[in-house]
């Protein structure tokens, strides 16, 4: 594993009290994402530890209970205990920042998920009438051996965290825009002007711009003047991670919180909806569905390409830019509804009932939403997830505007992955996009996934899309 920790001096690069004033190419960024990947390493390594601590403990309540030679109990107790301790561990948040900061977190979470999980299995072991097969001795045992085995580990490896990445283990940029800096310390520094990076909310290349620079940072600060501040502020509410302005006072910028960055305030204008626990349950929940429903969704997927390949001449598969994650640009796939000569690539002509575009099979498909089955690709590749608000090409306008020049909240619906289905989708916003009304309750209900979104809450959006699936408004 390759450890790389911290602080990034680049050219021009602040000394130590006095202000960043230099801009950073984009060669320069790797170590934002550099510091993602050790987390993610230093998280796999707190779970295998876990793992390893736990099955030393069964270990020895087993040699305590029945003697170093024996081999009974212990793997039935390991094929529950391990699983469970997983999904506990990811539910209460063992692997997050705190984690890595701090030992008595770390020890309480993973002993917490560690009983837990010991007290499901007697449950289950109990449901199962097995109970009695088991000592009882042994499980006490275990509670001790188990408990502090996990809590050794857990101290062990907050020590090799704190050695590779120090007391800060979060990434922040201070991205400074015609402003002068404090002398403060952060991980990198971006001057905007250098960069072509600016606040606006009508211009999608800007945006596309900015997410990508901010890739793999968990906190931006701006330092901007007094004039450009709400600006800033209403361009990070979608940018899908911690943001901050610094200022000397609070201005009405739509704050929502107030943070600091050294010895300076700062108020904070857009907040990430998920954190690394959260982002980890909803990743393998997108996989694992999108592995079990591979299978089928490939044999669809052919007797859709054949008969699309068959019924009018071009290509099987339409690609389309569209806006994603932290407002950056991705190529999203569908299988071809419309006549080749009539595409319309910046999706700026809404299809509409008995839309002459649309070829016999391409309106079969997009009443069954079997168009959309290729977007399974970039929920594999991390582009798009099962839930979350769907993604609009870029020219997608209502009343003849631009979605964004409707409502400049439609920015921040994109601080979440967009998703194949979501909540907008099965209150029925489906189809053509035509008024401003139809726009605003779209937003009003992506705005509010991304505020309160669960895994129990998706799991309740994609069984209320199957009673969607056929609506009156997909054509």
């Amino acid at each position: 594993m390759n450890f790389v920790a911290s602080r990034v001096e680049v050219e021009g690069a602040p000394a130590e009290g006095s202000p960043a004033t230099i801009g950073v190419a984009p060669a320069a960024q790797p170590p934002l994402r550099d510091k993602a990947a050790q987390r993610a390493q230093l998280y796999a390594i707190y779970l295998v530890i876990d793992l390893v601590a736990i099955t030393v403990g069964v270990g020895a309540a087993t040699a305590i209970r029945f003697g170093f030679t024996s081999t009974e109990w212990a793997p039935d107790v390991l094929t529950l205990l391990l699983p469970l301790h997983v999904l506990l561990a990811l539910n209460i948040g063992a692997f997050q920042l705190d984690t890595l900061t701090s030992t008595t977190f770390s020890m309480r979470k993973g002993v917490t998920a560690f009983l837990g999980a010991l007290i499901g299995a007697v449950i289950i072991l109990f449901l199962l009438k097995a109970s009695g097969e088991y000592s009882r001795l042994a499980f006490l045992l275990l509670v001790f051996t188990g408990g502090v085995a996990v809590a050794f580990g857990r101290a062990a490896t907050r020590l090799l965290a704190r050695r590779l990445l120090g007391d800060r283990v979060d990434t922040s940029v201070l991205l400074i825009d015609g402003a002068h800096p404090p002398s403060v310390s952060a991980d990198i520094y971006i001057h905007a002007a250098g960069q072509g990076l600016k606040p606006s909310l009508t211009d999608p290349e800007a945006l596309d711009r900015l997410g990508r620079a901010l890739r793999g940072a968990d906190r931006v600060i701006v330092a901007c003047p007094a004039e450009r501040r709400l600006a800033w502020a209403s361009t990070l509410k979608g940018i899908g991670i911690i943001a901050e302005i610094l200022a000397p006072e609070l201005d009405a910028v739509g704050a929502i919180g107030t943070g600091r960055l050294g010895d300076r305030a700062t108020m904070v204008v857009g907040r990430g909806p998920l954190g690394t626990r959260d982002r980890t349950i909803k990743r393998v929940f997108d996989l694992v569905l999108v592995i079990l429903s591979s299978p089928l969704a490939l044999a669809i997927c052919g007797i859709v390409a054949i008969a699309v390949k068959l019924d009018t001449r071009g290509p099987v598969l339409f690609t389309q830019t569209r806006v994603g994650e932290g407002n950056r640009q991705f190529r999203m796939h569908k299988f071809r509804s419309m006549r080749i000569e009539r595409l319309d690539g910046d999706g700026r002509v809404s299809t509409l009932r008995d839309d002459d575009r649309v070829t016999r099979v391409g309106r079969f498909i997009r009443a069954t939403s079997l168009d959309e089955l290729p977007q399974l690709w970039n929920v594999l590749t991390g582009e798009m997830s099962i839930v979350g608000p769907r993604p609009h090409a870029l020219g997608s306008t209502a009343e003849s505007h631009l979605f964004w020049e409707i409502d400049e909240r439609y920015w921040q619906r994109h601080a979440a992955k967009p998703g194949l289905t979501g909540l907008a989708q099965v209150r029925g916003h489906r189809g053509a996009t035509e008024t401003r009304g139809a726009l605003v309750d779209r937003i009003q209900s992506d705005l509010e996934y991304v505020v309160d979104w669960s895994i129990w809450r998706d799991m309740r959006i994609l069984v209320s899309t199957l009673r969607v699936l056929f609506h009156r408004n997909a054509y």
